[in-house]
């Protein structure tokens, strides 16, 4: 399922050490108006050393011509994406499948 995710993805961008992947960030777009971010994964070993900073920024830079990048966040998170400029706001969602894996 993740990687029918990241082919579907408009913008994919992956930090490498060693060749062994160790993060990655994705968004889906309409390409004309605004970018949303799916997954923004770094492993622990590596949390807290810049690389998803580094990935946000990567994205942004290939989003710039949009109006807006919006993503969802766990409640932990929230300070990080607040770092980088992002606001804090509401969001609705409906989910047709939680049996997904």
């Amino acid at each position: 399922m993740m990687l029918k995710s990241l082919e579907a993805s408009c913008k994919v961008w992956f930090a490498f050490d060693n060749g062994e992947g160790i993060g990655f960030v994705s968004a889906v777009s309409d390409r004309v108006h605004c970018a949303f971010v799916t997954y923004l994964e770094v492993l622990p070993d590596y949390q807290g050393q810049g690389i998803g900073s580094e990935l946000m920024q990567k994205l942004e830079e290939s989003l710039s011509h949009l109006y807006a990048i919006v993503l969802q966040c766990g409640n932990n998170v929230i300070p990080f994406y607040k770092k980088l400029g992002y606001m804090q706001g509401n969001a609705m969602y409906k989910r047709f499948n939680t049996n997904m894996s």
